[in-house]
C-alpha cells in the first residue's frame, strides 16, 4: 500500500471552530492526510481510514463535543414541539371563541378583547379582522340555488334569511314557502331549507 496522489483531490481544510474528526473528515495513515470520503477505505492507497483520534485527550474531547451537538439538537426538537402545541391550542381557542361570539350575540369589542386573550398574544388589528370575518360570515345574505319564478323569488329569498336569522325550525320553513305564489313543493321547499340551513352551520374559517 502506497500513496498514489490520488488523496491530494480530496485533501481537507482544517475546520474553525471544531476538530477534524467531529466536522466528519477522515485521516489516511498512508498518506498522512486527512479528506473528505465517505467511505471507510482511502480511495488513494486503499488503507483503512481513521475516523477518532488516538490521543487519549483528544478522543475525550470528540466525545464530550458530539454529546453538546447532541443535546443542542434534541433541545432544538423540543422548542420547536412545545411551539406546535401552543400553536394549534391557541388556533383551537381562537375558533372556539369566534363561534361561540357569533351563536350567542356578542359585541365586536367583547369579541376581540376575548381572542386577545389567546396563548399567541395576538394583535388588535389581527383580532378586528378576524371578528370582522366571523360577523360578516354571519350576516352574509342566504343566496338561493334553485330557480325560481321571478314573481315569488324575493318571497321566498326573505323568507329564508328571516328564517336563519330567526331561528325557526326547519318545519315551520317549510310550510312558510309553500305559502308562495307558484305553490312550490314539499320536496322543493326542504331542498331550499336545507341549503340555507347547511349554510348557515358552517364553520367559522380561521386565516393563518
Amino acid at each position: 500500500m502506497t500513496c498514489k496522489g490520488i488523496c491530494s483531490r480530496y485533501k481537507a481544510q482544517k475546520p474553525v471552530g471544531t476538530g477534524r474528526y467531529a466536522s466528519g473528515q477522515r485521516r489516511c495513515q498512508i498518506c498522512e492526510i486527512f479528506i473528505n470520503w465517505e467511505g471507510l477505505w482511502c480511495p488513494c492507497c486503499g488503507y483503512r481510514l481513521r475516523t477518532k483520534p488516538r490521543n487519549l485527550k483528544y478522543k475525550a474531547k470528540l466525545r464530550a463535543r458530539v454529546e453538546a451537538d447532541a443535546a443542542s439538537i434534541k433541545s432544538q426538537t423540543i422548542e420547536v414541539a412545545q411551539v406546535a402545541t401552543v400553536a394549534a391550542s391557541s388556533s383551537d381557542f381562537v375558533k372556539t371563541t369566534l363561534e361561540t361570539a357569533v351563536s350567542e350575540g356578542w359585541t365586536k369589542t367583547k369579541t376581540v378583547e376575548e381572542l386577545r386573550k389567546s396563548e399567541e398574544h395576538m394583535t388588535i388589528k389581527k383580532a378586528r379582522e378576524l371578528t370582522k370575518e366571523a360577523f360578516d360570515t354571519k350576516n352574509a345574505p342566504v343566496e338561493i340555488p334553485v330557480k325560481v319564478a321571478a314573481s315569488s323569488s324575493d318571497f321566498v329569498k326573505t323568507t329564508l334569511e328571516t328564517a336563519v336569522s330567526e331561528g325557526w325550525t326547519k318545519t315551520k320553513t317549510v310550510e312558510e314557502l309553500r305559502k308562495s305564489e307558484e305553490r312550490m313543493t314539499i320536496k322543493k321547499a326542504r331542498d331550499l331549507v336545507k341549503v340555507a340551513f347547511e349554510v348557515k352551520s358552517e364553520p367559522i374559517a380561521i386565516k393563518a
